[in-house]
This record gives structure tokens, sequence and C-alpha cells, in this order.
């Protein structure tokens, strides 16, 4: 029978009773939770061209760090034998290169991309990235999956490759975003790129406040609009065969209550003669 296998992409194993070691282990699955929960969310929530072609690229990242593994092959750490996942080549560390090359991307689309207009608040942005990248990097070293010098090697060449895909995505390929979004793939699923609005969050704020300030003031019309059409069918007329006065009673319009309005009136009393022969209640 042939030997079970784990799944690598998750299986990361840590030493009991190693509360650092837990931590770690949760902090090298980041590259996991930001492909499948970060970019697959971005795609079903935003459709932003500028975050497809981030994905694209870091799939293009990965697959330049499998083939330099297969190409040098080295080995990873004694350490690892231990943990029974090495069953792939170590340099580079493919975990540190996706961080470095995420953290450089991301650092370079929010300066051009969302564009802050407070300095501190670009660095506030940035900050988390970056952390989770030089951790990432640790973790892998400290679970002993990698050498000092395979996450040096992978984080290099993140940092390269990130720096170099954004230069492509932004200089050479944004002049086809145009196309893509009126192309048939684009109008389907609503792609769109924003990379030209110099302040993408401040821009959809007053866009969405705007947006519901009309949707309120088309309501409230629609409202007085149908109040006033059915205004004379709600009027009715009390005639008293047995008294020389007619009574007229207004009803409210039930669209009146919607508004927050009161009628100024709800019965009037004109002294004029009735009718001859007038019987019961006659509503018009």
């Amino acid at each position: 029978m042939a030997p079970y296998k784990a799944v690598t992409l998750t299986h990361i194993r840590y030493q009991k009773g190693d509360p650092l070691g837990h931590f770690l282990a949760w902090i090298s699955l980041i590259p996991v939770f930001i492909s499948f929960g970060g970019f697959v969310s971005h795609f079903i929530f935003r459709r932003e061209l500028q975050g497809m072609f981030f994905a694209i690229g870091l799939i293009i990242s990965q697959l330049i760090n499998e083939v330099i593994k297969d190409f040098f092959q080295q080995a990873r750490p004694a350490t690892c034998a231990l943990l029974e996942m090495c069953d792939s080549h170590g340099w580079p560390s493919s975990h540190s290169q996706y961080m470095f090359f995420f953290a450089v991307y991301f650092t370079l689309l929010t300066y051009r991309g969302i564009a802050l207009s407070d300095t501190r608040n670009k660095l506030a942005v940035i900050f988390l990235p970056w952390c989770l990248a030089l951790l990432t990097m640790y973790s892998r070293v400290y679970l002993g999956y990698h050498t000092v010098a395979q996450v040096f090697a992978g984080s290099g060449l993140g940092i390269v490759l990130g720096g170099l895909w954004f230069w492509v995505v932004n200089s050479l390929l944004i002049c086809f975003f145009p196309a893509i979004e009126e192309s048939a793939f684009g109008r389907y699923f609503y792609v769109k790129d924003t990379s030209h609005i110099p302040n993408v969050l401040k821009f959809e704020y007053d866009n969405a406040r705007k947006a519901r300030s009309e949707m309120a003031a088309k309501s409230e019309e629609r409202i007085l609009r149908d109040s006033k059409g059915n205004m004379g069918s709600r009027i009715g007329f009390v005639y008293e065969h047995s008294s020389a006065s007619r009574t007229v009673l207004v009803e409210g319009d039930a669209a009146y209550s919607e508004l927050g309005l009161v009628p100024v009136v709800d019965l009037a009393l004109f002294l004029s003669p009735g009718p001859e022969g007038d019987e019961g209640r006659v509503s018009s």
C-alpha cells in the first residue's frame, strides 16, 4: 500500500505546548487566507481589474517559484524531516515570496489607486502587510520548514517580481482596461477599473450618500403623487334625510400617515338644505 500524503497547503505542524509556534503556524496560513478569502471575495463583491491582475501576478510568481525550485532542487533543512512534510524543495521559500510580492504590490497600489491624501493614513494602510510578510518569513524558519537563506531568497524574489509586475500592469496593460470593461466578459461580470479616480474611498462614499438621498427624494415624490391621485376617492358624503342639514365627512388619507402629516379638518359641516328623498349613506 502506498504511504499517505497530507495536503501541505494547510497542514502545518508545530511543537506541542509552544504558544509562539502555534501563533506562527497560523501566520504561515496567511497566503491561503489571502488567496481564497481575499481575492475570491474581491472578485465576488468588487470586480476590480487591478485586483484581478494583482491575483494573476501572484499566480505567475508562484509558478516561477516552482520552476526555480525544480531547477536548483535545494533540500529543506534537516529539521523539516521531523515534520514529515518535506516532499518538495526549499529554495526559494514560496511563502516568503508570496507575502513580499503581496506587500510590494499592495503598497504601490495603495499610493496609486486608493490615493489617500494624508501620508500618515498611507503609512497606516501599508504597515499591516509588511508586518505580516516579516512574520511569515520568520515563521518558516522558526517552524523548521526553511533555512534563513531560503526565506531571504524568497522575499527578495517576491519584492522584485511584485515591483516588476506592478510596472507591467500599470504601464503596459492598463491601456487595455477600457476594452476589457466593454468586452462581453466585462459586461457580463460587471468588471470595472477605478484606478483613474484620485481617491476611490471618498468617491464611493460620496456617491453612495448621493444615491441614497436621490432614492429618498423619489420615494417622497411618489407618495405625494399617489396621495393626490387618491384623495377624491377617499371623501364620503353622509346625507340625513330627516333633517334639513347636510353633513360632509372627510376621511384621512392613508398616504398622509406615511408622510407623518395630520389632516387639518376631519369634519366639515355645511348648513345647506339636503336633497329631498335621500336615504342612507352614499359614498363617492
